[in-house]
């Protein structure tokens, strides 16, 4: 094999190295594209869900107790969707869109981290 650069026996490291130099950057968008999925990964396990029965306590405080309690309760649940009930419980006298507007700012704070 003479006039050859490379002589792997590793297949990958052969098609590599045939492929030349644009495959270089072809590897590097690779890498960047597999630490941003496994990034997004990470963050959405984080912002899983921990306390699943959390909106039913908040409604049932909302119900019976009032909104002190149910604010009481989503500001201890120490969980992204916790703060996104408590900025809605916030605005609870301030009428439906109010709540809406705040919990999806709240929202999208919590998904950017």
């Amino acid at each position: 094999m003479e006039g050859q650069i490379f002589h792997f026996n590793l297949p990958i490291i052969s098609f590599l190295a045939k492929g030349g130099i644009l495959v270089i950057p072809i590897l590097f968008c690779s890498v960047i594209a597999l630490t941003i999925v496994l990034e997004r990964l990470y963050r959405f396990r984080k912002l899983r869900i921990k306390n699943p029965d959390l909106i039913a306590r908040v409604k049932k405080a909302l119900n019976e107790k009032g909104v002190d309690e149910a604010l009481f309760i989503a500001e201890n649940s120490k969980n992204p969707l916790g703060r996104v009930l408590k900025e809605g419980i916030k605005r609870y006298r301030a009428g439906k869109e109010s709540m809406e507007r705040a919990m999806a700012s709240a929202a999208e704070r919590e998904i950017r981290g």
